[in-house]
Order: structure tokens, then sequence, then C-alpha cells
């Protein structure tokens, strides 16, 4: 698939539509969703090689889905320039252009990638609905949480402003007839407003949020002044160890949940 030369759209449609650094040059819509035609704006290319000026050498096509438009679905057809070096001598020969914004080898623009993340982690929609949205698979999807949301894990700020904490234990696989049940224990910023994921380390024994606390500086532990936890001791002991200042509380849907158990238990009627 190609495209010929064409005049860039008007600037109504690239506000619309516009991605940086790329001209609009059709967009085209059908029972499918929109389809959005672009390239580069022309320029000068010099060769990374030599830096002689470079010559056309054909196009490439790439198809990468955008942020659905409502409940459109959207793919970018971007037209890709293929260079070649001048300089019969020089070894780069040929490369074909890049863009931060549409990625080589990528079926998601960059905005779509960014987006994806942000409805999985702040969203909490599930991975299957997003790539629905997209009509893209999961797997896209969540290759593009990965990437995109292990930028967001390994920034040290997000334990900036921790002054109280939460933690619990998650079961995020049943046991079976061979097979334990899998526990990890879940850190949680109760200072944010709404609380914020901290981590989440495999194993819930009081050894593990021990260990994770003992990563923490000092002055991060010293700023911690509430602890709220579930009622298992292993979590107490590792609280009290590592965080002796702190003000430990159950939190509280467990202590509804201990107060409702012994509540049922109080209203059972004795069997006849």
């Amino acid at each position: 698939m190609g495209l010929t030369l064409l005049q860039p759209c008007p600037e109504s449609t690239v506000a619309l539509f516009g991605i940086p650094g790329l001209d609009i040059l059709k967009v085209s819509a059908d029972d499918g969703g929109v389809t959005v035609l672009v390239q580069t704006p022309p320029a000068l290319v010099g060769c990374a090689g030599c830096g002689v000026v470079a010559t056309g050498n054909g196009r490439r096509i790439q198809v990468l889905r955008d942020v659905a438009r409502g409940s459109t679905p959207v793919q970018v057809v971007w037209s890709k320039r293929r260079w070649r070096c001048a300089d019969s001598g020089c070894p780069v020969k040929s490369w074909t252009e890049v863009s931060a914004q549409l990625p080589a080898r990528s079926l998601l623009t960059r905005r779509a990638a960014i987006w994806a993340c942000v409805q999985v982690g702040r969203e909490a929609r599930t991975v299957a609905a997003v790539a629905r949205e997209l009509a893209v698979s999961w797997h896209t999807v969540m290759a593009a949480v990965r990437v995109h949301g292990t930028r967001l894990v390994d920034d040290p700020a997000r334990f900036d402003d921790v002054g109280a904490v939460g933690v619990d234990e998650h079961a995020w696989l049943r046991a079976n007839a061979t097979r334990r049940t899998g526990y990890a224990t879940s850190i949680v910023n109760l200072s944010a407003r709404p609380a914020r994921l901290l981590d989440v380390v495999p194993g819930r024994p009081g050894a593990v949020l021990a260990t994770w606390l003992d990563c923490r500086s000092q002055h991060w532990r010293d700023g911690i002044a509430v602890a709220a936890l579930d009622p298992f001791r292993g979590y107490a002991t590792a609280l009290g160890r590592c965080l002796p200042d702190a003000v430990r509380v159950l939190d509280a849907f467990h202590v509804v949940q201990l107060g409702m158990g012994v509540l049922n238990s109080l209203c059972e009627v004795p069997a006849t």
C-alpha cells in the first residue's frame, strides 16, 4: 500500500487527530472505524554515517492503532520514507525514518500505548476491555502496560511524602490438588488521596514485609506515623521491629469483618 503526494489536511483535522511531527494527508471512515493517513513533513536528511544529503528510496507502510474516538476504533497508516546514502562508499547504504510517536514494529501509537497503561493502572480497567476498545489483542495492551508502567514503578519519587502505610495480603492463586495458595503482600500509601499502591511483593510471612521495609532508608521509615494492617501477627511483628514509633491500627475492613463474625456467632440459633 502506498500514498500519492497529497496536501496536508486542514488545521481542524489536525486539531482532532494530530500527532506531533506528522502531517495528516487523509481521514476516511467505514464500518471498521477511522483510518488516518500520515507522513512526516518534507525535509533534508543527512546520512548518519557520513553526513551526505540522502536521496529518496521509496516508502514503507506501517499500520498502528491509535486512541479510539468514542466507541470508534482508529488506525494510523504511516507512509514511512526510505532513504539511501548518495555516497556509494558509505557503509550505511539505506535506512527507514523513525518517529518517537510511531515506534518501529509497534502495533500502537505512543499516545495509545500510554493511554492503555493509564486505563489499566490508574482507572483499574481490565486489559481485555482496553484491548477491545483499541481493537488489538490482550498481549498488545499488556506489553504497553509493562513498557510504560515499568518507568512509573521504577520512579523513586513514588515513595515521597508517605506518612501512613497500609499492609494486607492478597491471594492471587487459589490452591488445588497440585499446588498451595499463592499469596502476595501489598503495601499502600494511605497518605495519598486516593490511596496509592506502593509495591506488591511475593509471599505473606512477616519476613517478607520486614525485608521490604529494611530496603527503605531510615529517614523514610522515621516518617511513617501510622501503619494499618490486617490481624496477622507476622505483619505486626515486622512493623514493630522496623517501624517501632509508628502507631499500629487494624484497618477498617478487618475490624468490621471481625465484629460481624462475633455478631453472627451470637445470633446463631441452636440446632434442635
